[in-house]
């Protein structure tokens, strides 16, 4: 509204300067790098009390304003409420959509001169007792009155009439009629009788006592009930019935009821302009107060004391997602503002993802900018949002203000054009002008246009000095927002009108790469149980779904530690998109070593292609592994009972020259929200796996600190073990540590282990452990290696030994002259010694196929304790200890 007071000294003003507005945890910076955009919500809380449907096109908020409540409950003075909805935009499910940050901004004008206090008491509703005749066709208290009347000799007198008076309500209900009937006691006196009853739909018929006056013929004639008559809904009391006495009578404004409507003492309501109440659908109001209590601004005599304040409600609004949201009791006043006018509304911005969108850059700005009647021109500078290096650029940007009117122009919002001074107009349908005035130049008009126009109760043409707009920029060859821009300046003036501006939104293309894969098939489906040497195979599609072309695209599939690759081919190949088909390349681990490796298949680039085209498949790829029957690889891990390929795709942005790596698309999963959204989750399997049913070493055992893992033993009779001795037992690139990986304090580059194995000082000390992890291992998975120490060989602590009296030897240098021997092997019962023979004992097997053959080691029908047999299918000399056989492969001394 034009402003002429001159209580206030600045005319135009950034006093709060604008800047992201972080939120914890979504943003640190309140820039979001996301597949999304930003959507606006809001409405106003006053209205102009001679045009309650807000459909005025010229009147201002300088005027007689009353307080709007579409949800009133106990101590709520004022309310509107606005929907929370995402636009519909082809291709993408709007059920997928997940909120980010939501910050709720409210703003008004409570105050006309002094000085201006945040916090103030007002009575909303107060109506004072009254009397009011209701004629025909009129309303009061929630009911439409009809009159009719009729003649009637219903009981026997002369010259009888009845009128009717029909109290209908304009809710749901039943109608309340009133009967007045009349008679004259003879056929030439004026003396009358009169009779009144009630009937509540078709319910009972009730006489009513009352008090009768007038008795001329064709004169007005009354009845005044004895007790006024309560209508059954609202608060009003039927207390006199009028009608004019005589034959043929047409219903006149003589005709009425009279209504009597009880004072009322509205609801009181302690405001504060730093909170304001909030809910969703069907749910309580919530406390909502501004940010640190004193976001944003609340002047008390400069500025128009026009204030806005601000809350971050993120977590309330991700709990209830979209849908109807209500803002009550901003601290407003009811009344005449004088020029200014008093206004009141609120606003929310919501940061949302979809997976389905296009990147974007999003960044919420804040601060609190003024301008005055005839201010000028004012400079918003806003940064922190960055633009990619090239491509197009699309921009969308939404505004908040404050007091801006409906006819009174002069008022325009301006965005730079990039690197130059200067500045293009902006209107609501974010069109550009270069003119310096004209359609444009009433940018702040008390419109609330928002994508989508979500429903707002109430809905209103004119919100009287509410404004909250979405717009998106016509950037024409990058002419106003470029590449590689991290800053702009908006500019605002006014000729006439006085306003604020509180919140600004900036949303922009991101270009961000997206080299895509995804299983389209398998032998065996993902979690599927699969057993050792099973062959499976694996269809790869690739796409580019991204807004940019992708160079040196690159499928990586690392064959799991426990697989083998067996083969290879090319399904699918676009050669007028993709050029010369390429085939992959399979990378083993080590010369020789089956299991492990790596399959790469480099694409080259995958081009841009029309949005209608961004999900066709440019190429496709079959390849097939083996399951590994290695025991070590199946049965001594943390992580056995599974396999998983976790395969991706790397590139380059043509345009933002970013290098992206995204895991392979294997499925889908289905959110609470009922969203079905891709899953880049491994593909795995089960694995069936029964250690008797493999060719296991001996010295793979149960982990006697946890049953549930398999660890690897090793013995020396030395103080360490040559690295080479266990390296070789493991895939190549087998890392190994001091630490376990799910320690806390593990660290994966200083408790790299890299010499020789040491073990314990004595065989009685604990074994000591160590770490391995495979390349391509799950999280998590790794080997547990554990090193003990054999002393059997020493010499007695006591001395050199006892000559041994008893050996054989092929060698010919048995007796005490012939190198003494077998006296110099101390301290045993018999000693064997020959360069060309060996020791054999009995060999018997455990194989389970084998249950029938004579060498089956049950066929021993009575072992005895300390018995030893060699069993060829385990492979270890093994010992009876009296209740079964068992491995000795763990060195110890008598």
């Amino acid at each position: 509204m034009l402003v002429s007071a001159g209580w206030y000294s600045v005319s135009a003003q950034s006093v709060v300067p604008f800047n992201p507005r972080a939120s914890t945890p979504a943003s640190s910076t309140g820039t979001y790098n996301i597949k999304g955009d930003f959507q606006m919500l809001g409405n106003s809380n006053l209205v102009a009390a001679n045009d309650l449907t807000g459909s005025s096109t010229s009147q201002s908020n300088a005027t007689n304003m009353v307080y709007l409540n579409v949800e009133p409950a106990t101590g709520i003075v004022n309310s509107s409420s606005a929907t929370l909805q995402f636009p519909s935009i082809s291709g993408v499910d709007p059920a997928c959509s997940e909120i980010v940050y939501a910050g709720l901004y409210w703003s008004g004008r409570a105050d006309n001169g002094g000085t201006a206090t945040n916090t103030f008491s007002v009575t909303s509703g107060a109506v004072a007792a009254s009397n009011t005749n209701v004629t025909n066709g009129n309303s009061s208290n929630g009911y439409n009155l009809t009159i009719a009347t009729a003649n009637d000799t219903s009981n026997g007198g002369n010259n009888g009439t009845l009128t009717t008076y029909t109290f209908a309500p304009q809710g749901s209900g039943d109608a309340v009629v009133f009967r007045f009937y009349t008679w004259r006691t003879t056929t030439s006196n004026n003396s009358y009788t009169n009779k009144v009853t009630v009937q509540v739909g078709t319910g009972t018929v009730q006489t009513l006592p009352g008090t009768a006056s007038g008795s001329l013929f064709n004169s007005n004639y009354s009845v005044t009930l004895s007790t006024p008559y309560a209508l059954p809904t609202g608060n009003g009391l039927v207390t006199v019935l009028r009608k004019v006495r005589g034959e043929n009578q047409a219903v006149s404004n003589s005709f009425y009821a009279t209504v009597n409507t009880p004072a009322t003492a509205g609801t009181t309501a302690n405001l504060d302009k730093a909170k304001v109440k909030f809910k969703f659908a069907g749910d309580t109001y919530q406390d909502v107060t501004a940010l640190g209590g004193t976001a944003i601004n609340y002047p008390s005599t400069n500025y128009g004391q026009m204030y806005a304040g601000y809350a971050d409600v993120t977590a309330y609004v991700k709990a209830h997602g979209a849908g109807n949201y209500t803002v009550a009791n901003i601290a407003l006043r009811e009344g005449d503002g004088g020029n200014t006018g008093y206004y009141g509304s609120w606003g929310l911005v919501v940061v949302y993802k979809n997976p389905f969108m296009v990147d974007k850059s999003i960044t919420v700005f804040d601060g609190y900018g003024y301008m005055a009647s005839g201010g000028g021109t004012q400079t918003l500078n806003v940064s922190g949002f960055s633009t990619p290096p090239s491509g197009a650029i699309n921009a969308t940007i939404g505004v908040m203000g404050g007091e801006g009117d409906r006819s009174i122009s002069g008022d325009p919002f301006s965005i730079q054009q990039k690197n130059t001074a200067t500045y293009r107009y902006l209107d609501h349908n974010g069109n550009t002008s270069t003119t310096a005035s004209g359609a444009f130049d009433n940018f702040f008009d008390s419109s609330i246009t928002i994508a989508g126009n979500p429903p707002r109760n109430p809905s209103h043409l004119n919100n009287y000095g509410s404004d909250i707009h979405m717009l998106n920029l016509v950037n024409t060859s990058n002419s106003i927002i470029g590449n590689g821009q991290t800053s702009t300046s908006f500019q605002y003036g006014s000729t006439q009108d006085t306003y604020i501006i509180y919140s600004i939104a900036f949303s922009v293309d991101n270009y961000v790469p997206q080299p895509t894969s995804s299983v389209s098939a398998s032998s065996s489906p993902n979690g599927s149980t699969v057993n050792p040497g099973d062959n499976y195979t694996i269809d790869y599609n690739i796409t580019n779904p991204g807004n940019e072309a992708v160079n040196n695209a690159t499928l990586t599939i690392p064959v799991p530690f426990n697989q083998e690759y067996v083969s290879s081919s090319v399904n699918n190949w676009d050669v007028s998109l993709l050029g010369p088909q390429v085939s992959p390349v399979f990378t083993p681990a080590a010369p020789g070593q089956t299991t492990g490796g790596t399959l790469t298949w480099n694409l080259g680039t995958l081009p841009l292609l029309s949005i209608a085209d961004r999900n066709k498949i440019l190429a496709s790829l079959h390849a097939e592994f083996r399951i590994t029957t290695d025991c070590l690889l199946l049965t001594a891990v943390t992580c056995a009972g599974i396999t998983e390929q976790n395969s991706y795709m790397t590139g380059t942005g043509q345009e933002s020259g970013q290098t992206v790596q995204l895991n392979t698309i294997t499925g889908s999963t289905t959110t609470s929200g009922g969203c079905t959204v891709p899953s880049t989750n491994p593909f795995g399997f089960a694995l069936n796996v029964d250690p008797s049913t493999l060719n296991c070493p001996s010295n793979i055992l149960t982990d006697p600190s946890n049953p549930s893992h398999t660890i690897v033993t090793y013995t020396s009779v030395a103080s360490t073990i040559p690295r080479a001795t266990i390296t070789n037992d493991f895939p190549a690139g087998t890392i190994f540590y001091t630490k376990s990986p799910t320690d806390p304090t593990f660290n994966a580059i200083t408790d790299v282990f890299t010499g020789d194995f040491s073990a314990p000082a004595s065989g009685s000390d604990p074994a000591i452990r160590y770490y391995a992890v495979a390349p391509h291992m799950p999280n998590n998975c790794y080997f547990i290696i554990s090193v003990s120490r054999g002393l059997c060989y020493d010499l007695p602590a006591g001395g050199t030994g006892t000559d041994t009296k008893h050996g054989i030897t092929l060698l010919q240098r048995a007796a005490p002259g012939n190198s003494n021997w077998p006296m110099i092997r101390k301290s045993a019962h018999t000693v064997l010694e020959s360069n060309s023979k060996g020791f054999v004992i009995t060999r018997m097997t455990s194989d389970p196929a084998q249950t029938a053959a004579a060498n089956y080691i049950t066929k021993i029908t009575n072992p005895q304790e300390g018995m030893m047999v060699y069993d060829v299918f385990a492979k270890c000399l093994k010992i009876y200890d009296g209740t079964a056989w068992k491995c000795f492969n763990t060195a110890a001394c008598p």
